[in-house]
């Protein structure tokens, strides 16, 4: 069934080695996962998504707390020692992290990128991305990094070879694109040569996951995308969501206020909060592994982001929380007691309810209950009235 499709049920409206032997890339099939999808998880699964290692907690505290991981290639050292610390309860899962949009002179050997920056500038600088007058185009803000031309069908064929042949000669169990936004503008300044209209740049990138993805799933891997986190980019988050193993909304409820114009935390009164859950409730429903992370240095934040999730979480995919520091990424991974409660839930026993403008949902071992206005709101939610403030949630686990 299409994920497109599927927002109607909603209740809310060694690279280099390869490269050199690769001389006739094969070709991509495409993408059919298996209907019945990934395994339907008994407890909600946390993940980590800063990309790189944690130096706070011992391994065996990471082990337990957050099974599904996104790291750079770099630390492929850290899959080692946190597979020794796994139990077969929460067998963890390890995706490295890969930018297709991009080559990044800084990193030469390709270890953030699909492709080495420095075989791509010798052998086909013709895979660039160009500006009408036919100069690279550089990332707006991203230091050395110059946009790969996501279209050029040679590109996304040995992309896709070369991220499969890292996965297996390194032994993760998948890849996280990203960078696939719906629109140019958000990496950069100059327009690209070639794609005169929104569409036909969003039709690209829709061509390179097809690809990419399609190789990697035929290989038996996860291949998720960062599929960006516009408040209006249903259709182009549905076209990426049919193609990949899941999509990653990078700022689900607890936002990065600012970026893209978006404020603290979504709301249904500022917009952001309804299409935020409706891609959750597709995902879902479509068995997707997506991983949806939040940006909430605070606790309560965090619980308003993973109240919303339990609303809507059918037994797939991954949560995450974490604080951003200036804009980097610093690796402090948010865990606070709602997450205890949360994996003490259970399964859930009905889909999401509403009383008043409040939100809930009954588990088997407890209940939700979720504001996700801009003002204090109280209803009659489990045998008593319940206020809760702006932007907050209640997990409660007996």
């Amino acid at each position: 069934m299409q994920c497109g499709a599927l927002t109607r049920v909603a209740v809310l409206s060694a690279a280099s080695v390869l490269i050199g032997a690769t001389a006739t890339p094969t070709p991509a099939p495409t993408p059919t996962p298996a209907p019945a999808g990934p395994p339907r998880e008994q407890v909600v699964q946390f993940g980590r998504y800063d990309y790189t290692v944690d130096t706070a907690h011992p391994l065996p505290y990471q082990a337990d707390n957050w099974p599904f991981e996104v790291l750079q290639r770099g630390y492929a050292g850290q899959v080692s020692a946190l597979r020794g610390a796994e139990t077969s309860k929460l067998p963890m899962t390890f995706l490295f992290y890969a930018d297709p949009m991009v080559i990044r002179p800084s990193d030469h050997l390709g270890y953030t990128t699909a492709l080495p920056a420095s075989w791509v500038q010798m052998y086909h600088p013709d895979w660039l991305l160009r500006d009408a007058r036919g100069d690279m185009i550089g990332r707006s803000g991203g230091g050395d990094d110059i946009m790969m031309d996501p279209g050029n069908p040679a590109y996304q064929q040995l992309a896709g070879d070369n991220l499969v042949a890292i996965m297996t000669a390194e032994g993760w169990a998948g890849v996280m694109l990203d960078e696939l936004n719906q629109t140019w503008t958000w990496t950069m300044t100059d327009p690209p040569a070639g794609y005169p209209t929104e569409r036909s740049w969003d039709q690209a990138e829709i061509a390179l996951v097809k690809t990419v993805c399609g190789k990697v799933i035929a290989a038996g891997r996860l291949c998720l995308t960062n599929t960006g986190d516009y408040h209006d980019d249903e259709d182009f988050w549905n076209a990426i969501t049919d193609l990949n193993s899941g999509s990653s909304q990078e700022f689900y409820m607890a936002l990065q206020p600012g970026l893209g114009n978006a404020p603290t935390a979504a709301t249904i009164e500022n917009g952001w909060w309804l299409p935020a859950e409706q891609r959750l409730f597709a995902s879902q429903f479509d068995r997707k592994d997506g991983f949806f992370h939040a940006y909430a240095a605070g606790p309560a934040l965090v619980g308003y982001a993973l109240g919303s999730y339990l609303l809507a979480w059918q037994g797939y995919g991954t949560f995450a929380a974490s604080a951003e520091v200036n804009g980097a990424y610093n690796g402090s991974d948010t865990w606070t007691p709602d997450f205890d409660a949360a994996r003490k839930l259970g399964q859930a026993v009905g889909q999401l309810q509403f009383a008043g403008k409040l939100m809930w949902r009954p588990f088997q071992h407890g209940y939700v209950i979720v504001n996700p206005h801009d003002t204090p709101q109280t209803a009659f939610v489990e045998a008593g009235w319940r206020t809760l403030p702006p932007t907050s949630a209640q997990i409660v686990a007996y």
